[in-house]
């Protein structure tokens, strides 16, 4: 079972991780609202990982940066793709939103928009 998740994983990061399909993902499957006040032409892939000060480590299946247009702020948007239920998955990308919000302090705190596929 976890060569198959594996291999989901791949396949996963392999296809969202090319930017022009990305910028279509977002674009089709992101809340109308949102994809107006984002600038696809800005879209960035981030590191796949963050490192805390603890030294534990968080690992990210894809993460996007994306500039807003209406405003000088940024989106992060994180893609965790998950082959079966996991009750304690709100969880998780809190700890994963949490690992990025450390990382701009002292600086206003990013809006982060977490996807779950």
């Amino acid at each position: 079972m976890d060569k198959i998740n594996k291999a989901h994983d791949k396949f996963f990061k392999e296809v969202l991780g090319d930017i022009e399909t990305a910028k279509s993902f977002l674009q089709h499957y992101l809340p109308p609202k949102i994809v107006r006040l984002i600038d696809p032409e800005s879209i960035t892939i981030e590191k796949d990982s963050y490192v805390e000060k603890d030294l534990s480590e968080y690992f990210f299946d894809l993460l996007f940066r994306v500039k807003m247009q209406q405003e000088e702020a940024y989106v992060y948007l994180l893609f965790e793709h998950k082959s079966k239920v996991d009750k304690h998955v709100s969880l998780q990308l809190l700890g994963y939103m949490t690992s990025i919000w450390k990382k701009t302090v002292p600086g206003p705190l990013p809006v982060i928009l977490p996807v779950v596929l």
